[in-house]
Order: structure tokens, then sequence, then C-alpha cells
């Protein structure tokens, strides 16, 4: 008898949450209308104190004031760029000679294969050989 009262309080419970629950229409219309994110402001990454640098310009290159090399090429707004261009070298230069060559068998293959390397890595690896 006992469990027939729950069932029959269980219904009646159900029932009730059941009829009190809202419409869809009733959902939708209590929904407000979603508004577009505002604009991000653009990310300020100067450096206080330092002076802003001129913005890269394609296909110009300036002489570097820094270092005085003849041929040393400079690219205003390109941090690292020497960096770059000997990583991008090495990478060239383990395709045509194996990593087993160290010192100067590695500078005299590289020699042997210069006119395979791109230009600017030709330039380091002559600049390399004249130190």
């Amino acid at each position: 008898m006992a469990g027939l009262a729950s069932l029959i309080g269980l219904g009646l419970v159900w029932s009730i949450v059941w009829a009190n629950l809202p419409s869809r229409e009733e959902l939708l219309s209590a929904q407000r209308p979603v508004a577009a994110a505002p604009a991000v402001p653009e990310l300020d990454l100067s450096i206080p104190g330092v002076p802003a640098k001129p913005l890269h310009m394609p296909g110009r290159h300036a002489e570097s004031a820094a270092s005085k090399t003849p041929g040393a090429v400079f690219v205003p707004g390109e941090i690292g760029a020497k960096q770059t261009a000997e990583v991008t070298c090495e990478a060239e230069g383990q395709k045509l000679c194996p990593d087993s060559l160290t010192g100067v068998a590695r500078q005299q293959c590289l020699a042997r294969h210069l006119k395979q390397l791109s230009p600017p890595c030709r330039h380091i690896v002559q600049q390399r050989m004249a130190r």
C-alpha cells in the first residue's frame, strides 16, 4: 500500500511540474537578442622609452648602420633576419652535404656545391670561408 501511495504522489508531482513548464514559444520569446561582441582595440606592442622603428616595406633593403660590412643587408622591421637566414642556409647545407662531415670537410663540401645554394646562402658561406 505504501508503494502505491508513493507512485501516486510521484505521478502527482510530475504532472504539476509538467503543467507548469513554459512552452517553446515562451522560452524563445523570453530570450534577449545576442549583441555582437565589441571590437577589440589593436594591441600596443611598443616598449616604453624605445623609439618606434619604421615599418618594413617589401622589396626595400638598406645597408646596416650597425655592421659596416660591405654587402651586409639589413631589413628594417625584421628582428633576427640574420639568424633566420643562417638557419635556412644550414638546412640547405644539410641537404647538400651529409651531417657526418664536420669542420673543414663540411666547408669544402659547401664550396663544391656553392652554385646550388640560394644567393643569400652563397653570401653567408663565402663570408664564413673568408674568416
